[in-house]
């Protein structure tokens, strides 16, 4: 028995572009924006970000990307 070992990823280099139509659960970004509550930006540090889908509207935001 052998395995498919190849990345999907490197299959179809538009997978991130359909996991991002297809993906449009947005709970997660409504439950980190309320515990960030009217605070001043923050630096926000998203370890394995992929497409950006939380990161990018907290960016919008006015949050900044930290390192």
């Amino acid at each position: 028995m052998s395995y498919n070992t190849t990345n999907a990823y490197d299959i179809e280099p538009h997978i991130a572009e359909i996991y991002d139509q297809v993906e449009t659960y947005t709970d997660d970004l409504y439950l980190i924006r309320r515990l960030i509550g009217g605070r001043v930006p923050l630096r926000i540090l998203e370890p394995f970000c992929g497409t950006g889908r939380i990161l990018i509207p907290l960016a919008l935001d006015g949050h900044t990307l930290g390192t």
